[in-house]
């Protein structure tokens, strides 16, 4: 079964399961549970990771090292994840909060 395979289903286990619960953990727990969901896109999905590498290696005009291409990488799609579960806290948001 290929990365991809595998991050599709545990997206979906966790979309149907989980995501329920989101809005009622404390923020860092919700970062740390993003931070897992980004750590699994990275390494088991290496067609978001080529597409963002091609990408950002125009951008910076092939001017940068493998591994601070890397780190970008794995920081955007942290970022990326973060803001999806922090939108996906918003039902649970109190007037207080914002």
């Amino acid at each position: 079964m290929s990365g991809k395979r595998i991050d599709e289903i545990l997206k979906l286990f966790f979309i149907n399961y989980f995501k329920a619960i989101l809005p009622h953990l404390p923020k860092k727990v919700l970062y740390f549970v993003a931070g897992l969901s980004a750590m699994t896109t990275y390494y088991l999905d290496s067609s978001k990771r080529q597409v963002m590498r091609e990408e950002a290696k125009k951008f910076l005009d092939n001017n940068i090292s493998e591994k601070k291409l890397n780190y970008i990488i794995r920081r955007s799609i942290s970022n990326l994840r973060k803001d999806i579960f922090e939108a996906w806290m918003i039902p649970a948001c109190k007037k207080e909060d914002l």
